[in-house]
């Protein structure tokens, strides 16, 4: 099953390449990993205005997350080597 935005209901950055996804039927959750070239501040800054200000933010990571209500989502992005991996994760 591919976990595309429709499916987690969190954006997809535009320049960033599928790495794996998750969809284990015993899992809890529908993972999708993704990694981009961009610098971590050109990442942060396109989910900053598609979504809002990251809740967690550090060096090197930042974390969205949409509790209230099912489906849980989570968009995470931290800064891995010469680019940015990006998780985005949704309850079943």
């Amino acid at each position: 099953m591919e976990a595309e935005k429709e499916e987690i209901g969190l954006p997809v950055y535009p320049r960033a390449v599928r790495l794996a996804e998750c969809d284990d039927k015993d899992s809890l959750t529908i993972d999708a990993y993704y990694f981009t070239s961009d610098g971590f501040e050109k990442v942060y800054a396109w989910y900053c205005e598609k979504l809002y200000p990251a809740a967690l933010i550090t060096e090197r990571e930042a974390c969205w997350a949409f509790l209230g209500g099912k489906p849980v989502r989570v968009a995470e992005i931290t800064r891995e080597g010469n680019g940015v991996r990006i998780h985005l994760l949704r309850s079943k």
